[in-house]
């Protein structure tokens, strides 16, 4: 796709990081929660329902469908360690 990359790309890319990266003072469950749960969680969900409520948005409501699935997993795993 050609356009540049939104708010929610980088959101996820600091999720990576926190994931995947090396450092694990940084790079562990504690800080990932806190950053889904302050960062993604309060909005996404509401981004996906306006995307999927857009007529032309037939490849963006398709990736907003994948992307709902995904934070409702993330969050239901998130759930599990209170």
């Amino acid at each position: 796709m050609p356009e540049t990359e939104d708010h929610i790309a980088y959101c996820c890319e600091v999720m990576r990081f926190l994931i995947a990266g090396d450092d694990v003072s940084v790079s562990n469950l504690t800080q990932q929660q806190k950053f889904f749960t302050t960062h993604l969680q309060p909005w996404v969900l509401q981004m996906c329902d306006a995307i999927t409520a857009h007529p032309r948005a037939k490849f963006y409501a398709a990736l907003s469908g994948f992307t709902r699935a995904f934070i409702s997993v993330e969050a239901q795993g998130f759930d599990m360690l209170a």
